[in-house]
């Protein structure tokens, strides 16, 4: 009678550990306006998608990030100090959040020439960044 107890109590504990992990964009695999290829050095948490825009560019800049951990997805906004710093909130749809810092990113610029002249975008690719979720 004791040990299914002990067990139920261990499994609720467990199933409300928080978890931090760091997380690296696979670099062999291609991003687009967002990339889907991550490793985390823990195997209880999955990062399948990352996006980073500008979610405001009156000084200073502020990005937008949507990020995807163990099929929730999350997103805040910060300036690239903030996130690499001190790093910021994200919440889901459902109230849940998470929390992350030490956000890098590569920047890629394509340009198209049509016969209205140039246009180019800019890219954010999330390379790395460390992730608390509850």
């Amino acid at each position: 009678m004791k040990l299914p107890l002990a067990l139920a109590l261990l499994t609720a504990g467990v199933a409300h550990a928080q978890i931090t992990a760091s997380f690296t964009r696979d670099q062999t695999q291609p991003c687009y306006n967002y990339c889907t290829a991550y490793s985390t050095d823990d195997p209880a948490l999955s990062i399948t998608y990352a996006s980073l825009t500008v979610a405001s560019s009156a000084a200073p800049t502020t990005y937008k990030l949507t990020l995807t951990a163990n099929g929730v997805s999350y997103s805040g906004t910060a300036t690239a100090d903030v996130w690499y710093a001190d790093g910021t909130n994200l919440t889901a749809g459902d109230g849940s959040e998470a929390w992350v810092s030490n956000l890098a990113w590569t920047s890629k610029t394509t340009c198209t020439h049509s016969g209205r002249g140039q246009h180019c975008s800019t890219w954010r690719y999330v390379d790395s960044g460390t992730i608390t979720l509850p």
